[in-house]
């Protein structure tokens, strides 16, 4: 169980990582706060699985 749940969170981060270089970066220089906002709840569900 401990490494299905390890892979699971790293696979998580790959794609959090890909997410944050090209959907969050864009939304950043575009000033576009819902996208944002949308990240930021993403992220809290994300951390609160661990």
């Amino acid at each position: 169980m401990s490494a299905a749940k390890s892979a699971l969170n790293k696979a998580g981060q790959v794609v959090l990582e890909g997410h944050i270089n090209h959907c969050i970066k864009d939304a950043v220089e575009e000033g576009d706060e819902s996208k944002i906002e949308n990240f930021t709840k993403a992220i809290e569900r994300f951390a609160n699985m661990q």
